[in-house]
This record gives structure tokens, C-alpha cells and sequence, in this order.
């Protein structure tokens, strides 16, 4: 197949004309990878076909029965619209609020209390107020989280509620409350007692002795977890999903002694049973039965809770102060680089100095705060922190306290939003060879999720995607090695290694001692098991039963290899790596800094109003929402025309690196992330007509809360729902080579939490994808049917007592009351 030019958008589209044709429904999405010949692939066709005929004659007899049918295979719309008054009028309010407490640092106390000491008592007393003032600012989110959660969306009820109803907005408003503080307030405090005592705050039930990462919790309300449990970083919780006209809610239940490994997604439903480790990338049974990607084994016992405990103190009581100090500290550059500017403007224009300093901030504050927190992880972590050595770690205190105050660093939203700064850029891959990882030349790198840098090697000309995950501590309750010793003395930290012009595209899970070999490709969404080797030249993808599927070795035709070709002479030319690099640096100093200008025209024009000694508290309170609401709006007017002028129209076709189209993507992609308004409107009306603005064909009654970017190639029908995290980008990058396909979701069709559809995909009408599941490029989902796993393929959900969870949960609950 592949030698007659066959390529994996191809493979995607043959296999679904195979299974529409020859009614074998069941045959998977990586079958003309592995029976690539006539030959090879008859008996797989014909086994599929006899597996489907069985399976419609279960599914008969089935509809006899009087079991309950699952959720998923209920086609149904929605009763109510999402562009009535009401609902526009409450999403409007949301978004408002929202954007208020988490994004106008207009009316942070570092702002405000900074603002106010420095003009009466001076600089010294304003470096003195800055560990305070962020002490402020967690305490002060916090609390308006607890509060707007207490008040707006209260305590609700498992069950399903109508799309754009009441009590879905009071969930929307809540569900997206989470989505905003887990990047911003609990990387702080993850892995501490604090964390925990914040998510019971927030309606979780949290036993005791409890370790949880930097994990994505939407909706704590409906979260039980027992005595002793561990949640890895990035491991996902979706305890809510939009189906069918309705959004469905449902605990997730994680039993004593159990444990969640990172980037793990559980589903509503779903029951971790006592003494059990959810392996990484995978998942459980959940609310629609055995399907999907679950992978379990036995928990290791690897945990001194004595220890734990200590080490929690120590956390809470010298940790947190120590990285609230480190933050504040990050601010005194940007403080004296303003007061420098204003004075030598004050010299310099006289009267009109105010105006100027107004314009010009944004850009020394922005860029400078971001560079110096960078540069301060850099010095703690190079003068205080040290290296993490591979090879068998001690149990000590100190040890300990260095990883977890290196996470906390590296982990934090203040990193994260510096490293967007320079993605693909050598600015990047410094800071990561600063922080001890050992990277090759012309590499192009996106963020990684790591903390152990130390362990790192990565050769000349790989290729990162996003959202990479990786995993260097082989002590963990739910690596391998960890369950067959019974317990960590002797592990510790295990070297990853990926060899020269390796690729590692978007959600990759990198597990300790894993070797990707020369010009290896882990497509999207690939778990790269514990002790993985892949060979030179394969390509891999997606987790079944806690590893990746192979695919096939490499081949390409001759146009994409032309182009795979020109891209590598370009890399290995001077002028033009460092021109492509000077071009994003740039691009990035002056976009980075577009969303403090909205708070810092707040303040020009509240200032304009209100006098230093008399209203000017007033003005701020009630002026800055107000003109916010005002600001975001311009805001996403401007991204819309960014991309109009910058892109124009995305079409289809394969482009490389570094060509005029990359440029233009490129910075495209820098406005986006600059701006970071989108992320507000996730859940409603007005992301549909973002959407369309931008060029995408959206229907109508559709929930959107995912991830779109080429919106051009987007086909949106009638009552879809995408779910939170979805992903429905219509490129990938393979070899230096931007491939973009159109994706096309028909009427009625619904994308669970966390689940992807690549480019050139299609979901048929009334299709359902479950979460954590991936269809692969090219393939459809035929009308009405369920699809599940990673890669994705046609299931069989069964309806679950539900109740019996819940019954369960409310006892633990009781217990601990």
C-alpha cells in the first residue's frame, strides 16, 4: 500500500471504505499499516466482517431486552437555543466574571498595593510589600474562586441536565472557574496539604494523606478520592461531558491506596478499585462500560507515609513562603526598569511624559517580567536545586524538597507563559540546556512538561510538538519496575534519550528509560511506555493496554520527500535558522506584551479621571471591569483580523518548514497565545461566532470548547458538542513538513472530553467519540456510532449503575464528616 503511494490521510479513508463496503465495522484503524498487501489484508476483512454479523446479533437481541440503552447511542438535540436572550445574557455575565478574577491584573494587590506604597513610603518599601503582595494575590483568587463557586454555582447533583439551561450555566460557570485556576493558582500548591484542603473548599472529597500533582480537576463536586491515593501531574478528570442536547454529570471514585498516572484520563463513572495504579495515557471503565483505552495493574507500595508527612511540613511551612518569594522576586527588574523609563521620559518629554509611559510599559513590563522569572528559575536551579542524576535516589528530606521546589518552578504559569514566548526557537532550547537537559543542534522544541532536565538528551534536528509530557522517576506507584520490586529502594531517576531527527508530536507521554531511535516518529497522543525502544525509521501512536501501537516503517512519496528534503538544507543553512529565529524572538517581544496593553489602557484612561488623593480606589473598582468589558471586545476584534491579514485563508496541501507559510503561521500562532482571550469563551455562543469570524462553517446549537486553529478547513454542523480539551486541529508536523487536512463534524455528532479528531477525519451524523480517544487521520466515523480507545474504533457501551458509585461515594463522605 505504502510503496503505491499510499499515505496515512489515505489509509485513514481506505479503511473506512473498507468497513462501510464490506460491513466490517470492527476493523481497526491501523490494519493497511500492518496488512499492507491483498494477500494480508483479506483474512483481516473477512475476520472483521464475521465479528460485526455477530455483533449485530447480540446488538438484536439487546434491543429485546430491558436493560437501559447507554447514553452515547440516544440521538437527541437540544430542547433550548444558545443565542436566547437568557442564555446570552448569563454566558455574557460569566465570560465578564471570569476574565475579571483571572486575567485584569488591573486590580491585583500586587497592582493596587504596589501602586499606593510606592508613591507614599517608597522603592524599598515596595520590594519589601512584593512577597507579601503574592501571598495576597493566591489568597485573593482563591477566595473570589470559593466564593463565586459557593454563590453562583452552589452544590450540584449527579444526573443530566438540558443544554443552555439554568443549571447547565451554573455548571459551565463553575466547570470553567476550575479550568482557569488549575494553570494559575495550583501549581503553587500542588503536592501539599494545601491542595488538598483547597479542592475540599471547593466541594472535593479528599481523605487523608492524600499526594495530588498538577491535575486537571473540572468539576470537584464530583470527586471522591479515599485515604492515601497518588494523582500523577497532567492526569485528567472528566467528571462532566456534553452528549446529545445534554450535559451529563457523574462521580469518579478513586479507592484507598490507588493511583492515577500522569496524563491518565478518567471518565465520569468511573470506580479505581482499592490498591490499583491507572497506568499512564490510559484509563478505567467508566460511565459507558469496558471500552477504550484501559490499562490497570496492581499499585506499588512505594510510600513511607512518615516520611510523607514530615516532607508535607516542610512543604507547607518553608515551601510555599520560599516560592512566593522566588515570584516576587521576579517582579523587582520590572519594577526598577519602569522607574527608570518613567524618569528619563519625565527628562525627556516634560508634560507629555504620562501618555508615553502609558504606551510604552507594556512592553518593558511584559517582556521583562516574563525574562526575569525565567532567569531566576534558572539561577535556583543552577546555584540552590543542583542536577538529578540517573541512577538510584536516596530518601532524604532534602532531596526531596529540591524536586518538588524545582516543580514547583517549572511548573508554575509564570514559566509556562515565558516559555510560549520562544517556541521553535534556539531562545528556547537554551533555557531548556540551562536547566540542565543535554540538546543538539537545530532543534526545534515546543514546551516539555519535565522536571528531571537533568535526564534529558535529545539529538541534532528533532522535532517537538506540544503539550510533550515526560517522566523521568522510576519510583512512582505506577511504573513497572516499582510494582514487581514491591517497593522503590533502589530505583531513582532514568535517562530519556532521542536520537537524531526524531519526532514527537502534539500530547507525547514520555515514561523513564524510553529511547526513541534516529528519524523515529511517535505521532500524536503516543504513550512511550517504561523502557520503550523504538526503532530507527517507525512510526508509533496512541496507548493500548499501557503501550503504543506500531504502524509501519517510513516511506514517503517524492513530493512530500522534496519537501522533507528542502526543509533539512534550510535547517543546516545559517542565514536561514538564525533568520527564522530572529523573525518568532521578535515576534514574540512584540506580541507577548498585547494583553498587558489592554489593562494598561485601564489604567490611562481611569487615571485620566481620578485624582491620586481623592477617588482613584473608587475609579479602579468600579472603572476596570467595566472597561474591560469594553477592552476583551476590541481584543478578540483584533484577533480576528490577524488572522485575516496575516494568514487569509488556511487550505489544504502540504507545506514545509520555514517556507513563507511557516512565517505566517507561525506568528499567527504567537497573536493567539498572546492574546488569551479565547480560552473565556470556551462553552459558549460566542465561540461559535468566533468561529465563524474566523472563517470556520459552525451550525447552530453547538457547544464548543475545544482547540481549533485552522479554522478554514472546520465543518461544524447542527447541535454539535466538543468537549473541554478536545482537539480538532486540521494539521500535524511530521519531518519538518506541515501537513493540513479538513476535518468535518456532521449535525449531531459529539466529541467527549479530552478526545481528538486529526486532520482529514470525519464524524458522521449523530457519531459519538468517548473520552481519551483518537481518530486517525482519514478515517470516519460512520452515523450513530460509538468510537472509543487510542487509536479509536467502534465500541459497545453498556449503561452502568451509576447509582451504586454514587451510594458509595455519599458513605465515604459520611465517614469522613
Amino acid at each position: 500500500f505504502m510503496e503505491l503511494g499510499g499515505t496515512s490521510l489515505l489509509a485513514g479513508r481506505v479503511t473506512g471504505l473498507i468497513r462501510a463496503r464490506l460491513r466490517a465495522q470492527g476493523l481497526p484503524g491501523t490494519t493497511m499499516y500492518k496488512h499492507p498487501t491483498i494477500r494480508r489484508l483479506a483474512p483481516a476483512v473477512a475476520a472483521a466482517a464475521q465479528a460485526n454479523a455477530a455483533a449485530e446479533d447480540v446488538e438484536s437481541g439487546k434491543a429485546h431486552s430491558s436493560s437501559p440503552p447507554a447514553p452515547a447511542t440516544v440521538p437527541a438535540r437540544a430542547r433550548a437555543s444558545s443565542t436566547s436572550l437568557a442564555a446570552l445574557i448569563a454566558q455574557g455575565l460569566g465570560v465578564c466574571l471570569l476574565y475579571t478574577v483571572f486575567d485584569a491584573e488591573g486590580i491585583s494587590p500586587v497592582w493596587l498595593g504596589g501602586y499606593y506604597i510606592y508613591f507614599n513610603y517608597g522603592r524599598l518599601a515596595l520590594f519589601a510589600f512584593l512577597p507579601i503582595a503574592t501571598a495576597l494575590e493566591l489568597l485573593f483568587k482563591l477566595f473570589l474562586v470559593v466564593l463565586l463557586k459557593s454563590v453562583v454555582v452552589g452544590r450540584l447533583l449527579s444526573g443530566k441536565y438540558p443544554l443552555w439551561s439554568g443549571t447547565y450555566c451554573r455548571w459551565w460557570f463553575g466547570n470553567q472557574l476550575m479550568v482557569h485556576a488549575t494553570p494559575t493558582i495550583f501549581p503553587l500548591l500542588a503536592e501539599t496539604p494545601l491542595l488538598n484542603k483547597c479542592l475540599r473548599a471547593l466541594g472535593a472529597r479528599i481523605g487523608e494523606d492524600v499526594r495530588i500533582g498538577l491535575a486537571e480537576i473540572s468539576d470537584p463536586d464530583f470527586l471522591v478520592v479515599e485515604d492515601r491515593v497518588t494523582l500523577g501531574g497532567h492526569a485528567k478528570f472528566a467528571t462532566s461531558a456534553v452528549l446529545h442536547g445534554e450535559v451529563h454529570l457523574d462521580y469518579i471514585h478513586v479507592c484507598r491506596d490507588a493511583c492515577v498516572g500522569p496524563s491518565a484520563v478518567l471518565a465520569q463513572g468511573t470506580t479505581v478499585p482499592a490498591g490499583h495504579a491507572v497506568l499512564p495515557m490510559s484509563t478505567m471503565p467508566a460511565w459507558h462500560g469496558p471500552v477504550g483505552s484501559v490499562a490497570h495493574q496492581p499499585a506499588a507500595d512505594t510510600v513511607d507515609y512518615d516520611f510523607q508527612r514530615r516532607q508535607d511540613l516542610l512543604r507547607c511551612f518553608v515551601g510555599v513562603p520560599l516560592v512566593l518569594a522566588l515570584h516576587a522576586l521576579a517582579y523587582v527588574p520590572a519594577f526598577l526598569a519602569l522607574e527608570q523609563l518613567w524618569y528619563w521620559l519625565e527628562a525627556l518629554m516634560g508634560a507629555h511624559a504620562t501618555s508615553i509611559f502609558f504606551l510604552v510599559s507594556p512592553w518593558v513590563y511584559g517582556n521583562l517580567l516574563w525574562i526575569a522569572f525565567v532567569a531566576m528559575v534558572i539561577l535556583v536551579k543552577r546555584l540552590f536545586i543542583g542536577r538529578f542524576e540517573a541512577g538510584p535516589r536516596c530518601n532524604s528530606h532534602r532531596v526531596e524538597f529540591k524536586h518538588w521546589l524545582h516543580g514547583r518552578l517549572v511548573e508554575s504559569h509564570e514559566f509556562e507563559r515565558a516559555c510560549e514566548m520562544f517556541i521553535n526557537t534556539e531562545v528556547l532550547t537554551w533555557i531548556y540546556r540551562l536547566l540542565g537537559a543535554k540538546i543538539g543542534r537545530r532543534v526545534q522544541v515546543d514546551r516539555l512538561h519535565l522536571v528531571e532536565h537533568d535526564c534529558l538528551t535529545v539529538e541534532d534536528y528533532v522535532v517537538f510538538g506540544s503539550a510533550i509530557n515526560m517522566s523521568c522517576d522510576a519510583r512512582a506507584p505506577w511504573t513497572r519496575q516499582a510494582t514487581h520490586r514491591g517497593d522503590s529502594a533502589g530505583l531513582g531517576f532514568e535517562p530519556l534519550r532521542i536520537c537524531q531527527g526524531a519526532n514527537a508530536l502534539d500530547h507525547c507521554v514520555f515514561m523513564p528509560g524510553v529511547t526513541v531511535g534516529e528519524r523515529a516518529v511517535l505521532g500524536s497522543c503516543t504513550l512511550a511506555a517504561e523502557g520503550s525502544y523504538f526503532a530507527p525509521l517507525t512510526i508509533h501512536t496512541g496507548s493500548t493496554r499501557g503501550r503504543s501501537a506500531y504502524l509501519r516503517d517510513y516511506s514517503s512519496s517524492k513530493a512530500v520527500r522534496a519537501l522533507e528534503d528542502g526543509a533539512l538544507r534550510d535547517l543546516d543553512n545559517p542565514a536561514v535558522w538564525w533568520r527564522f529565529n530572529l523573525f518568532l524572538c521578535i515576534g514574540a517581544l512584540f506580541a507577548n506584551p498585547v494583553h498587558d496593553v489592554v489593562w494598561t489602557l485601564v489604567y490611562m484612561i481611569v487615571y485620566s479621571f481620578c485624582s491620586l488623593d481623592g477617588d482613584w480606589l473608587l475609579g479602579l473598582l468600579v472603572g476596570v471591569p467595566l472597561l474591560h468589558l469594553v477592552l476583551i471586545s476590541c481584543e478578540i476584534l483584533l484577533l480576528i483580523l490577524a488572522k485575516w491579514v496575516v494568514i487569509g485563508r488556511y487550505e489544504a496541501g502540504d507545506l514545509r518548514f520555514f517556507s513563507a507559510y511557516h512565517y505566517r503561521w507561525m506568528l499567527m500562532m504567537l497573536f493567539d497565545h498572546a492574546a488569551n482571550v479565547r480560552s473565556f469563551l470556551r462553552g459558549t455562543a460566542f465561540n461559535a461566532w468566533f468561529y465563524r469570524a474566523c472563517g470556520a462553517k459552525v451550525g447552530n446549537n453547538c457547544y464548543l470548547s475545544g482547540l481549533a486553529v485552522e479554522f478554514d478547513l472546520l465543518e461544524i454542523g447542527d447541535d454539535v458538542a466538543i468537549g473541554m480539551h478536545c482537539d480538532t486541529t486540521c494539521h500535524t508536523v511530521e519531518n519538518m513538513v506541515i501537513k493540513l487536512a479538513p476535518v468535518r463534524i456532521e449535525s449531531g455528532a459529539c466529541l467527549c472530553p479530552f478526545s481528538f479528531a486529526m486532520p482529514g477525519s470525519v464524524m458522521e451524523q449523530d457519531a459519538v467519540l468517548l473520552e481519551h480517544s483518537q481518530v486517525l487521520k482519514g478515517e470516519a466515523v460512520p452515523a450513530g456510532d460509538v468510537w472509543a480507545g487510542t487509536p479509536a474504533g467502534k465500541c459497545q457501551p453498556v449503561a452502568t449503575l451509576s447509582l451504586v458509585r454514587r451510594l458509595n461515594a455519599a458513605r465515604f463522605a459520611a465517614d469522613h464528616i
